[in-house]
């Protein structure tokens, strides 16, 4: 269950998500996460959401993402759109 400041850690992705606000803080009509991928992080699964839409800045470093089966490199500053049922997966290939 999303609670907000929740932190939870995926040991085989290496991927950390903090819950900034869910559900319960804006009454359905956003979740928003911080998530960090640890250096050399592994791709995860691909997935999609048949529902939502997804909107990614990058702070630090460089996320790796495969959308639609295109890998593109994305660096601080970046952002990333990604409509409802658009297949994906990211990770941090870098040492950082």
């Amino acid at each position: 269950m999303a609670i907000k400041n929740k932190l939870i850690c995926n040991p085989v992705t290496g991927q950390d998500i903090k819950f900034l606000q869910t559900n319960g803080d804006t009454a359905g009509t956003l979740l928003e996460i911080e998530t960090t991928y640890n250096a050399h992080s592994k791709e995860p699964a691909a997935h999609y959401h048949p529902y939502q839409t997804e909107d990614f800045r990058v702070i630090t470093s460089e996320l790796t993402v495969r959308i639609n089966g295109q890998l593109k490199i994305l660096k601080p500053g970046d952002s990333l759109h990604i409509p409802a049922y658009q297949v994906h997966a990211m990770w941090n290939h870098t040492q950082a």
